[in-house]
């Protein structure tokens, strides 16, 4: 899988990546990978990763991922794509992995 686009958010401890791009069997996915203090606080999890999957449409694809990041940056989260795909009544899969604290 070969990510398309990758963002990199950081806030003290906090280190917050997004990537998007196309899965080789075509469907459109979007990561968000999280490490730090926030993520031990908020999850209790060293580390966590959210990818949800779609299938583009003309009503929401990449192209509006991107714009959404590229303009709200920091202020962008996975649930924001959530809830695009959802208003648009496109649906999609979500999987979320951590890694305990005491791994």
């Amino acid at each position: 899988m070969a990510d398309e686009k990758t963002m990199v958010m950081e806030s003290g401890t906090e280190n917050r990546k997004l990537f998007w791009g196309v899965m080789p069997e075509g469907k459109a996915y979007v990561r968000e990978t999280s490490k730090g203090d926030l993520t031990e606080i908020m999850f209790d999890a060293a580390e966590r990763e959210t990818t949800v999957t779609f299938e583009p449409t003309d009503d929401y694809s990449l192209a509006d991922v991107a714009d959404t990041v590229e303009g709200h940056a920091d202020d962008c989260f996975i649930t924001d794509f959530e809830d695009a795909l959802t208003l648009w009544g496109i649906p999609y899969t979500r999987d979320e992995k951590v890694i305990p604290l005491d791994a």
